[in-house]
């Protein structure tokens, strides 16, 4: 199955396989910087264009005017998934204007942020080693994949009409809940209306194993070889099974060096401009060598999206220290108790 997940924000796309109740996670990827947002600024773009033409200002000078004219866009995007065609109404100093948009206007904006979601799709399924003849059905998620371009651009590139029967808005959180569920304790599995890992079980018919990927590449920040020039180095690659531990050799910059800095990053690109930094730690060498002197970093990476750091003198072959790193996305412990403590007080109807 293949899951194509274009929300508000982001886009992602995984594929899995499914037998009974045992998920593994194939493959997956993403742009964090593309979803119905902009899509929106694509739909913008044009009326603000349009609107000039009927001797109107230009709507990006001006703050009020911007978000009207957001508003106008995103009524637009969502009237125009059920219906052909539809009118942008904007009024500027006391003045109406009125934008006609049909879906050939609004596909002809957004066709090439369509391709790059085909882009990444590609691209995953290249990472997977599959073909589409592998891809038993497209799964739509997010509120983005109502737009009719969506799903008629993925019939094209897959050749399978997408599944409707799950609601896209809806998705994520039921998934959520599920995980919830299987997650719980036993004495709490019949706290209000939501069964637990047993009635989970039950539905799917067997116990629940789920073994996923890592989204993203991790790496640390390194110096090329006798340059100064920084580069990123991966360590654990994309994809790979969680939990995963990989390493990778470097070596000591300076002579009689008495400490490192280990920068992590996540991301795939050599370039550290295109990295992000999850984290940092320093550790201390005991003995001190001439520059060049060999050391392993080695990555443990589980499925709680916890880093363990590990540096090894390869010298002495011992080790120099680890360090964890709590990934950005995880909620700290005091989150976690105020959101326990709110979903206690809610009544679920």
């Amino acid at each position: 199955m293949l899951v194509y997940d274009l929300g508000g924000g982001t886009f992602d796309v995984t594929i899995l396989r499914i037998a009974g109740a045992e998920f593994e996670v194939v493959a997956t990827d993403g742009d964090r910087n593309l979803g119905g947002f902009d899509f929106d600024n694509a739909l913008m773009n044009y009326l603000n264009d349009e609107l000039k033409k009927q001797g109107a200002p230009d709507s990006f000078e001006d703050v009020s005017l911007m978000v009207q004219l957001r508003e106008q866009a995103e009524d637009v995007k969502k009237s125009l998934s059920t219906v052909p065609a539809t009118n942008a109404y904007v009024t500027i100093h006391g003045r109406s204007y009125r934008v006609p948009v049909n879906r050939g206007i609004f596909d002809a904006q957004i066709a090439g942020l369509l391709r790059r979601t085909e882009e990444i799709l590609e691209d995953v399924l290249q990472e997977a080693q599959l073909t589409w003849a592998h891809i038993d059905k497209v799964l739509l998620v997010g509120g983005s994949t109502r737009m009719p371009a969506v799903r008629q651009m993925l019939e094209k590139v897959t050749g399978k009409t997408p599944e409707l029967g799950v609601n896209p808005d809806e998705a994520v959180a039921l998934g959520a809940a599920i995980q919830a569920a299987l997650e719980s304790e036993p004495e709490e599995e019949t706290i209000g209306f939501i069964g637990g890992r047993t009635a989970v079980e039950g539905l799917l018919g067997g116990p629940v194993r789920v073994k996923d990927v890592t989204s993203q590449a991790l790496g640390a920040i390194v110096f090329e070889h006798n340059t100064d020039e920084k580069i990123n180095i991966i360590i654990i690659p994309r994809n790979s099974e969680v939990p995963a531990k990989h390493s990778r050799k470097v070596c000591t910059r300076y002579d009689y060096q008495e400490s490192i800095l280990v920068t992590v990053t996540q991301g795939d690109d050599e370039d550290p401009e295109f990295v992000t930094i999850v984290g940092k730690g320093v550790l201390d060498m005991p003995i001190k060598y001439p520059k060049g002197a060999p050391l392993e970093y080695i990555y443990k990476y589980d499925v709680d999206q916890i880093i363990n750091v590990e540096v090894i003198d390869l010298t002495a072959n011992i080790s120099l220290g680890t360090f964890q790193i709590d990934r950005v996305a995880n909620l700290t412990q005091e989150q976690v108790e105020k959101a326990n403590y709110k979903i206690g007080s809610m009544m679920i109807m």
